[in-house]
């Protein structure tokens, strides 16, 4: 099952909330917009608002994908309006950049791509290569103990970048 939700505290009432749903990739199941979201290592129902994901859809949006993965780092979250959620957690945070990975790929934003190649991976597949190989720490080069966690999107061993689609429908690789 698709990571469908991520890990941050309920809406006010009233709030509009986001849902995976449309643009899906062949072999990949459409998620119902009126799924209910929970994260799989929780029971409890959690949901990301509206406004919030399109925010980081418009801030992130022609960028790399480390830049994606620095939106969710406590330091710069105040502007999303994500601060105190709790992302100094690695797999909270991790959790929460895969399940935007996975919206802005099933809606069509995205693809991912190895090596300047489009990956043809259901989209399921595509997030699951991330969590095989994710490192477990927030210091994935121990030989280096002060690197930053984004150079790992750098490393061969990340399983792809980000290319975004442009107007006329083509996808062009962020730098």
């Amino acid at each position: 099952m698709p990571l469908t939700g991520v890990p941050v505290p309920n809406p006010a009432p009233n709030t509009e909330t986001v849902g995976v749903k449309g643009g899906a990739a062949a072999g990949d199941e459409v998620a119902d917009a009126n799924f209910v979201q929970s994260n799989i290592r929780s029971s409890k129902i959690f949901m990301l608002r509206e406004i919030q994901y399109r925010l980081i859809h418009e801030k992130c949006q022609e960028s790399a994908i480390n830049t994606l993965w620095e939106i969710f780092n406590p330091s710069h979250n105040s502007w999303t309006g994500l601060q105190g959620l709790g992302f100094e957690n690695l797999s909270m945070r991790r959790d929460v950049f895969l399940w935007t990975l996975e919206r802005l790929l099933r809606e069509g934003h995205i693809k991912l791509h190895k090596n300047g190649k489009i990956l043809e991976l259901p989209i399921q597949e595509q997030i699951k290569s991330f969590r095989k190989v994710w490192p477990k720490t927030d210091k994935p080069y121990p030989s280096h103990p002060d690197a930053d966690f984004y150079l790992w999107f750098f490393d061969p061993e990340c399983p792809a970048g980000i290319a975004w689609r442009q107007d006329d429908g083509y996808y062009e690789i962020a730098a």
